[in-house]
């Protein structure tokens, strides 16, 4: 999420005020929503029902916090046909219906103004907090489709043909042949066709759509089958997508980019589809089991609130009031690659760490085990929960060990020292990252709104002097059921993904 501010932002706020000095809560709603819709990828793909785009909007204003929106499914007629004079009278078909249902809450969120707000007019301060704020709440929306999206699938398709997370190897990453083989796995599902449906920003959606992380489709784009095709099937010059940037639909399929910024915000980096954090406080060498704190710094480190974790697996997402927490306790791991030197000339090396507990703020390494049953091959050998030089010492709670998941110590490329800043990446227990993308048909997922789709709230302490200013959001999701309870119309893909400037080793 960006900080700088945007003065164009502000002039239009300013002149739309001006123009219309008692509709400012309303200026102010739409600014925050605009900022909302840039952020959010998936609120460029919302329409009404019958608009068969890839998310159905429905609002129901009287709706508030805890309040469930239904949908009703009908299944197609399936029964044979009655022949010749064979009687139809009490030989009727009847029809299949149910429904389902998704629960919405309030989100708020509220920025305080500080000593360098000072420097703006009130309504350029007004202004860039409600693009703040609006971006807040897009990004917001996003992580909630996006984990929806991850936790609900019927249908996981892993990279070349692979199991489970657990399979894939450096190779297995995004591919023409994965977009292909999802969408013959989508029509399987029940997703129909986009076909020709269009964006808010009028875009044109062709057929299934693949939303995917941005750095992950570089492996696509890099493809001989994919440099071929756009070489002979698109036009030439500059317009072409090998130069122009863009990137070409594939086999009826659109691709979507989904761009992320690590930034500088006191929150998670990467998104949902790509899990990423920087480490808040410096790992000293050592055995004993650790607390991962995020956050990039110490002073962002301290703060309880962020979700640094929160798109790391063992982390149960929160999308209502009064979820009943049901976190996994299931062996994860992640790579923890040194940006910079923690003193001992290990800039470009990285260590390796398993875990169970994540509480989306912070990561707790896991103990020693003598039978980690995804060590060596699925053998049940010994894992540590951080990776170190020498075999696990036991006792006084030492938990390293020179083997920890499939990955053995090398001190060419392994440290276990790592300064504040370092860059976190989920893994499966090779150390290969991963990420997800989705292939969505038409009317795949739904978004409610209830009361305040957009509104301001204000707070003021100590006779004005602090003030805050904040949003309130009311609204839910959920991907489509059938009538017997399947979720149906998306696949989500899985696969490998190599980040530009961090070498990891390669993986067979």
């Amino acid at each position: 999420m960006a900080t700088a501010v945007d003065y164009s932002v502000v002039s239009d706020y300013a002149t739309l005020v001006a123009q219309y000095p008692n509709a400012r809560p309303k200026v102010w709603s739409m600014t925050a929503i605009a900022s909302a819709q840039r952020v959010n990828a998936f609120a460029k793909l919302e329409g009404p029902e019958g608009s068969g785009m890839p998310v159905i909007r429905k609002d129901d204003f009287k709706k508030g916090q805890g309040d469930k929106i239904v949908f009703t499914t009908i299944a197609r007629l399936g029964s044979r046909a009655r022949l010749g004079s064979e009687t139809l009278l009490g030989n009727e078909e009847k029809s299949k219906i149910s429904t389902f249902e998704l629960q919405i809450d309030i989100r708020r969120h509220a920025v305080g103004e500080s000593e360098k707000h000072k420097m703006l007019t009130a309504i350029q301060l007004e202004a860039e907090e409600a693009r703040m704020l609006g971006e807040h709440a897009g990004w917001t929306q996003e992580s909630d489709m996006m984990m929806t999206l991850r936790q609900k699938a019927s249908k996981i398709v892993y990279s070349n043909n692979k199991g489970s997370i657990e399979q894939l190897r450096s190779a297995d990453v995004l591919t023409p042949s994965l977009v292909q083989l999802s969408g013959e796995i989508a029509r399987t599902n029940m997703a129909y066709p986009i076909k020709d449906a269009k964006s808010k920003n009028g875009w044109t959606i062709p057929k299934y759509l693949l939303v995917a992380p941005h750095d992950a489709l570089g492996a696509l784009k890099n493809t001989s089958q994919y440099l071929t095709a756009v070489q002979f099937a698109q036009e030439r010059g500059d317009d072409n997508p090998i130069f122009s940037g863009d990137i070409a639909n594939w086999d009826g399929h659109g691709i979507l980019p989904h761009f992320t910024e690590d930034d500088d915000s006191n929150g998670p980096i990467g998104s949902a589809f790509a899990p990423k954090a920087y480490l808040g406080v410096a790992i000293a060498a050592g055995t004993t089991a650790l607390t991962i704190y995020g956050g990039g710094n110490d002073a962002a480190a301290a703060l309880t609130n962020p979700l640094y974790f929160g798109f790391f697996g063992n982390y149960d997402w929160q999308y209502v009031e009064g979820q009943t927490p049901n976190p996994s306790s299931n062996n994860r791991y992640f790579v923890i690659y040194n940006l910079t030197d923690s003193g001992a000339g290990d800039a470009g090396k990285w260590g390796f760490y398993r875990y169970q507990s994540n509480n989306g703020n912070t990561i707790t390494t896991a103990a020693y085990t003598a039978t980690d049953p995804n060590a060596l091959a699925g053998a049940g050998g010994p894992s540590g929960g951080r990776l170190a030089p020498l075999p696990h010492g036991g006792g006084g709670g030492d938990t390293a060990n020179n083997i920890v998941g499939n990955v053995t110590w090398n001190p060419l490329i392994n440290t276990n020292a790592h300064p504040e800043g370092s860059l976190i990446l989920e893994t499966n227990s090779y150390g290969v990252p991963f990420q997800y993308s989705v292939l969505l048909g038409k009317e795949a997922v739904m978004r409610g709104y209830g009361q305040n789709p957009m509104q301001k709230i204000d707070n003021e302490q100590d006779y004005g002097f602090l003030k805050a200013k904040g949003y309130k959001l009311t609204y839910g999701q959920t991907p489509f059921y059938d009538t017997n309870g399947v979720v149906r119309r998306y696949v989500l893909l899985v696969h490998a993904i190599s980040y530009p400037g961090i070498n990891l080793p390669v993986v067979s």
